[in-house]
C-alpha cells in the first residue's frame, strides 16, 4: 500500500511537471527500453524458476544454485547495459517510430543515463528471490517505494534545474540502494553474502537444470510479454504527441489494483507452495481466489464507470490539463475492462510458478498475449 501511494505521489508530480508532453513521453520509452531487457532476464523467468528450484534445494547445495545463477545473470546484464549505450539510437527507432527529432534525442540521453541501473536492478532482484525463499519478504515489498521516492526525487530536480535527463538517474539511485541493502540482508541468512555474489566457472547442481527447464518453459512467455509491451509503445507513437504518457497514467491506475489485492498473495504463494503437488497447492489458495475475484470485478466496474473523475483527481492541475485528461480518460476505461482478469490471474500463474507447471503459463500467456498484439495492429486507428 505504501508503494502504491508512492506510486500515486510519482505519477502525480510527473503529470504536474511534464504533462502528456513530449519529455513525458521520451521518460516513459526510455522507461521501456531499460525494463524490458531487464525484465526478459529478471522478470517473470526468475522470479519463476529460481524460487522454486532453490527451496527444493539442499543447505549445502544452495551456494553453488546462487553463484551459477549468479554468472549468467550478471554475463547477461552486463551484454545488455553496454549494448544500451551503443545502440540507444536505434533501439528508439524502433520503440518510437512515431517520436519527432526532439523526443528522439532526449529519449536516447535518458536510456544512457540509465543504463548502468539495469546491472544494479538485476542484481538485486537475484537477492530480493534469495530473501523470498527464506520467509523475508520486505526487499520485495519496499522496491517499488524505494524506487518511486527516487523518481519523486529526480522528477524535482528535473523541473527545478530544467534537466530531464536526471529523471532516469533516479532509477539509478533507486537500485543502487536497493543492490547494497539486499546484500546486507542476504548477509544476515544462512547464505553468507559472498556466497551470493560470486561469479563460477562451473555451472551445475542437482536443482541448477531443474531451474533451466523452468526458465526455457517461461521464456516464450517472457518473450511475448516483451514483445506486446513493444508493440503497445509503438502503437501509442503513432498516435501523436501523448499517448504513450496517457497510457502509462491509466496503467497506473489498474496496476494498482493489481498490486494491493493480487501481488501479496501470489508472492505468499510461490514463497510458501514450493515443492507442494499441484492439488495441495490449489487447495491452498483456491478460498482467497474467489474472494480476490469478486473483489478485483466489483473494483473494475467502478474503475469503469469513474474513469474521468479519477483521472481528474489524480492528475489535472499543472500541465496536466484538458487534452491529457480526455486521452488518459480513454486509455483507463479500455484498460479497467480487463483488470479483473489480469488481477486474478497474477494469482494462479504463481501457484504454477511454485509447482513448477510453467508450461501450461507458457501455452496459456502465448494465447493472451498474441491476442493482445493483434488486437493492437488492427485497431489502433
Amino acid at each position: 500500500v505504501l508503494g502504491k501511494l508512492l506510486g500515486a505521489a510519482r505519477e502525480i508530480a510527473l503529470a504536474y511537471a511534464f504533462g502528456t508532453s513530449y519529455i513525458a513521453d521520451a521518460f516513459r520509452v526510455a522507461m521501456t527500453a531499460l525494463l524490458l531487457p531487464t525484465h526478459f532476464f529478471t522478470g517473470e523467468a526468475l522470479f519463476g524458476a529460481f524460487i522454486p528450484a532453490y527451496r527444493r534445494e539442499s543447505a549445502t547445495g544452495r551456494p553453488r544454485l546462487v553463484r551459477s545463477v549468479f554468472t549468467l545473470l550478471a554475463g547477461a546484464m552486463l551484454v545488455v547495459t553496454l549494448a544500451l549505450l551503443v545502440a540507444a539510437p536505434p533501439f528508439v527507432a524502433i520503440l518510437a517510430p512515431g517520436f519527432e527529432e526532439q523526443t528522439r534525442e532526449l529519449t536516447v540521453r535518458l536510456i544512457r543515463a540509465g543504463a548502468v541501473g539495469v546491472l544494479l536492478y538485476s542484481i538485486s532482484a537475484l537477492l530480493i528471490n534469495i530473501q523470498v525463499a527464506h520467509g523475508d519478504y520486505t526487499p520485495y515489498s519496499a522496491r517499488p517505494a524505494v524506487q518511486n521516492v527516487a523518481i519523486i526525487a529526480a522528477i524535482g530536480a528535473a523541473a527545478a534545474w530544467n534537466a530531464p535527463v536526471l529523471l532516469t538517474v533516479g532509477f539509478v539511485a533507486a537500485y543502487l540502494a536497493m543492490a547494497v541493502w539486499t546484500l546486507w540482508r542476504v548477509g544476515r541468512s544462512d547464505l553468507p553474502a559472498g556466497d551470493a555474489l560470486r561469479p563460477t566457472r562451473k555451472l551445475g547442481g542437482p536443482h541448477f537444470t531443474e531451474f533451466r527447464r523452468s526458465v526455457g518453459h517461461l521464456a516464450l512467455f517472457v518473450l511475448l510479454t516483451q514483445a506486446s509491451i513493444i508493440v503497445d509503445r509503438l502503437v501509442a507513437t503513432l498516435t501523436g504527441v501523448g499517448g504513450v504518457a496517457s497510457l502509462d497514467y491509466a496503467h497506473f491506475v489498474t496496476d494498482s489494483v493489481r498490486a494491493v489485492f493480487a501481488v501479496p498473495i501470489a508472492t505468499l504463494a510461490l514463497g510458501q507452495l514450493g515443492g507442494l503437488s499441484w492439488e495441495r497447492a490449489r487447495e491452498s489458495v483456491e478460498r482467497a481466489f474467489t474472494v480476490l475475484l469478486f473483489g478485483s470485478a466489483v473494483i473494475s466496474l467502478y474503475v469503469w464507470g469513474l474513469s474521468e473523475d479519477i483521472v481528474t483527481v489524480l492528475y489535472r492541475r499543472g500541465e496536466f490539463q484538458e487534452t491529457a485528461t480526455l486521452l488518459t480518460t480513454s486509455a483507463l476505461q479500455g484498460f479497467a475492462l480487463g483488470a479483473w482478469a489480469a488481477t486474478t490471474g497474477y494469482v494462479y500463474l504463481r501457484v504454477f510458478n511454485a509447482t513448477l507447471r510453467n508450461r501450461e503459463v507458457a501455452i496459456a500467456g502465448a494465447a493472451s498475449l498474441a491476442v493482445n498484439v493483434i488486437l493492437d495492429l488492427a485497431l489502433y486507428g
